[in-house]
């Protein structure tokens, strides 16, 4: 389930960014930020390379999935998913 927590890890990171970002509607200045936000933070960065860093393997590790390994992966997102709440109260 390495990569599927990768990848859910990222998404919601990535979420969280555009939250932020379109929290006063979308605009075209938005995309500059976004892309700003990504190359300055080396954390944001890891998080979105390891999601896509092999994203193929994903559907063979969901496809017989245990209770525990879906535990895991929501373990591994609540940190993000705060961080994703935080972005959407501002």
């Amino acid at each position: 389930m390495k990569e599927t927590k990768e990848l859910a890890v990222g998404l919601v990171a990535i979420a969280a960014v555009l939250a932020e970002s379109f929290k006063d509607g979308v605009q075209v200045a938005d995309i500059g930020a976004i892309l700003a936000k990504i190359g300055s933070d080396e954390v944001l960065k890891a998080k979105l390379v390891a999601a896509y860093q092999d994203i193929e393997l994903v559907k063979t590790e969901t496809k017989d999935v245990s209770t525990v390994e879906v535990l895991e992966v929501v373990g591994a997102l609540l940190p993000e998913i705060e961080k994703l709440l935080l972005a959407i109260k501002k």
